[in-house]
């Protein structure tokens, strides 16, 4: 079985073809091109200037969901410690544009060295971290193991091991091993993931079990969300039945538009907001629920029918006509899924009723509603647990029960009610995870000799 030495060496020797390829790659989409240098730990001097001699943490998130998550940690850090040093690295583009969206204002954004142990080491050796830290699933060997010889300490926080994962990582135990020996703390979501950790090397004594930090962040994104302007945006007038579909998956769409037949069979005047997981397919769902016989528009399209529909206002007459209500909008833009659920009386997440591993069904939990959700949620096991622990959340087997159970709770809204509440209760009762995991990350920044100042 293959160690840390082996995949260092391994990687040493890949190194010239893998830059190569990836090169080509820039070169060919014009991603990276800009900021191709730091992939090979090359970090420009303004952006090192930028980093004080206060404890420097370095916090390692792959993409937009993991930099969501950073966030609600890297506030509750600050919070407790204003004067510390922070660099978020990300992997992908979309995370760093997110990441410098939402925390440029407190923090160096970077691009992570690509896992290699040339790049990583000269990464470490101009970023100087004290402390080291991956986010969920994030395990980089070099990454992890260079920081440790440049005398970080190193750490996972709001870690997760899925069930889907574990297994690939048992065929390289010993390499996992290795490197999860050699770390300082592993603060896990779940008793599940403390237990997956330490099944493939991670030693007892330190892992801990603090929560989901995406708890903490959902409940403030929440908060800042305008849904009174979020109804208008959608022409409602809170007594529809409001049947919200995120984040579908495949063949999903057409599974949400059977279930929504059966709605508007008993309620007319039933609305649907569907969001599929990927904006590109927006237009092919959009033609799907027209050829199901549904009046449908892109949101996009209906933003603009509001704001023309606003702005088409006589002097003599301040009065605003609304424009017609669609049966289905489709969301074609990012980031409005959230906000979206706000609105529902009912809600499905999805890729849970196809082999992906389910979305995060916590989104319509927040806002009291009630979520239905298919056998398919191996990577959201830890909220299914919180929800059916609570007896909130409405578990489904197949399209069948998705219509059956949508429709019952359509004509029973006093059940539906009473799920959503129970659902957002068990919510409410778990947050404060990410000062657990800031704390975990503040010890160690102390460990090192680096100064605390508070």
């Amino acid at each position: 079985m293959i160690g840390y030495n082996a995949y260092k060496t391994l990687t040493a020797g890949l190194f010239p073809v893998g830059i190569s390829l990836f090169g080509i790659y820039s070169l060919a989409s014009g991603n990276h091109r800009k900021d191709f240098g730091q992939r090979l730990g090359f970090y420009p001097e303004e952006l090192l200037k930028k980093l004080s001699n206060s404890p420097r943490i370095w916090i390692h998130a792959a993409s937009v969901g993991e930099v969501g998550v950073a966030e609600g940690i890297i506030n509750a850090v600050i919070q407790s410690n204003p004067e510390v040093s922070i660099i978020l690295s990300t992997i992908t583009k979309h995370g760093r544009e997110y990441a410098l969206k939402s925390l440029n204002s407190k923090v160096t954004c970077i691009y992570a060295p690509l896992d290699y142990p040339i790049s990583v080491r000269k990464a470490m050796r101009q970023l100087k971290p004290d402390v080291f830290v991956c986010l969920e699933t994030e395990i980089w060997p070099n990454l992890i193991m260079e920081a440790k010889k440049n005398g970080a300490a190193t750490a996972i926080v709001n870690g997760r091991i899925s069930v889907r994962s574990v297994s690939s990582y048992r065929r390289i135990k010993s390499l996992m091993q290795e490197v999860l020996v050699s770390m300082d703390a592993l603060s896990m979501i779940s008793t599940a993931d403390a237990r997956r950790i330490t099944s493939i090397g991670a030693a007892n004594r330190k892992v801990q079990v603090n929560g989901n930090a995406k708890y903490d962040l959902l409940i403030k994104r929440a908060a800042s969300i305008d849904t009174v302007t979020t109804r208008k945006e959608y022409v409602l007038t809170g007594t529809e039945t409001v049947f919200v579909a995120g984040s579908t998956r495949a063949f999903e769409d057409s599974l949400v538009l059977e279930a929504f037949k059966k709605i508007k069979a008993v309620d007319p005047n039933a609305f649907l907001i569907l969001a599929p997981r990927h904006v590109r397919k927006a237009s092919r769902v959009k033609d799907a629920a027209v050829r199901a016989g549904f009046l449908c528009e892109l949101k996009t399209s209906m933003t603009k029918m509001t704001l023309r529909d606003k702005n088409d206002v006589k002097s003599t007459d301040a009065k605003i006509s609304n424009p017609v209500r669609p049966d289905v909008v489709v969301i074609d833009t990012m980031g409005d899924l959230l906000a979206a659920y706000s609105t529902a009386t009912i809600a499905f997440s999805g890729g849970s009723l196809v082999p992906f591993g389910g979305q995060n069904l916590l989104e319509a939990v927040v806002w009291g509603k009630p979520v239905l959700y298919g056998p398919s949620m191996d990577d959201f096991k830890d909220a299914v647990s919180l929800l059916e622990s609570n007896n909130a959340g409405v578990p489904i087997k197949n399209v069948d029960e998705l219509s059956q159970k949508a429709v019952e709770l359509c004509l029973d809204r006093k059940k539906a009610e009473e799920n959503g509440a129970a659902g957002k209760l068990a919510l409410m009762k778990n947050i404060g995870a990410a000062n657990k995991h800031a704390e975990i990350i503040l010890n160690l920044a102390s460990k090192t000799g680096a100064p605390l100042v508070k």
